[in-house]
């Protein structure tokens, strides 16, 4: 009988491989982005992966956050350092109503 730990970094590499699939054109995605474009990578139904949640993927980069999302929120940090978080993180606030 494998382990759960065995067992969920299985589910884990089979979700990698998924969504490397349903991410397309890996070339045209970092295009979009460099250009400050939001990426969206949908995720594929696979009923082994429910353990692990249904998700996709949104590459957002700080161009597109901070040309987009200041007219909602005051963006006051984009922080992209994977020594400090597993993903990049945004510290914002709710803009005022005039």
């Amino acid at each position: 009988m494998a382990s759960p730990d065995r067992e969920i970094n299985e589910l884990n590499l089979r979700y990698l491989k998924i969504a490397r699939d349903a991410a397309g054109d890996i070339d045209v995605s970092k295009e979009r982005f460099n250009a400050g474009q939001h990426v969206f990578i949908p995720s594929a139904p696979d009923p082994a992966l429910k353990a692990l949640g249904t998700y996709e993927e949104a590459i957002i980069p700080a161009k597109y956050i901070k040309s987009r999302w200041r007219s909602f929120f005051s963006v006051h940090e984009y922080i992209d350092n994977p020594e400090r978080y597993l993903q990049a993180v945004v510290i914002y606030q709710k803009a005022i109503s005039r």
